[in-house]
């Protein structure tokens, strides 16, 4: 079991760690201080979970297995395998500078890609922890999710965008 649960932590790190590259990456492209700051947000994030995920895998393999100290706050090969698909498909886009948007459909994808992967874990797990760790991991890139598509709405119809979520009506009120 603590063998199959490393290789599962393995496996999210290396999720982890594209999805910070990609944000390190589309941070730097995107010429908008508002994309630059959600990006930003969505790094520090990553690299929160990413930190998390180190922790919970050593204490594998130094004989601890899942406990509530290993939840956060607030996986199979081919599940990572679909997220570094989107990533590779989009590689080159983000090397030439694509525009914001196109960052944010890419980032979209990858978060939904993401939180398929953590769904499909935990349609496997057994240990309640490990539920809960992989519950916690799914809601964090559902969340990111829709902090992205939020960002892809803003910045194709502001006007829009500020009807919707400050709730005003064409009359004003």
């Amino acid at each position: 079991m603590a063998r199959d649960a490393i290789d599962m932590l393995c496996a999210v790190l290396e999720l982890e760690k594209r999805e910070r590259r990609f944000y390190e990456e589309a941070e730097a492209a995107c010429p908008d201080p508002v994309g630059k700051e959600v990006f930003r947000m969505l790094l520090a994030e990553e690299e929160d979970h990413a930190a998390h995920v180190e922790a919970l895998r050593r204490r594998f393999e130094t004989g601890e297995g899942w406990s509530e100290a290993c939840l956060l706050e607030g996986p199979s090969a081919d599940a990572a395998a679909a997220v570094r698909h989107v990533a590779e498909r989009h590689a080159e886009a983000l090397r030439r500078g694509m525009d914001k948007v196109a960052a944010l459909g890419v980032g979209i994808e990858m978060e939904a890609a993401s939180a398929a992967f953590y769904e499909g874990l935990l349609e496997k797990a057994k240990d309640p922890f490990e539920r809960r760790f992989l519950e916690e991991m799914a809601r964090a890139e559902r969340r990111h999710h829709l902090i992205l598509t939020d960002l892809q709405y803003y910045y194709e119809d502001p006007e829009g965008y500020f009807m919707e979520k400050e709730h005003r009506g064409l009359d004003g009120a």
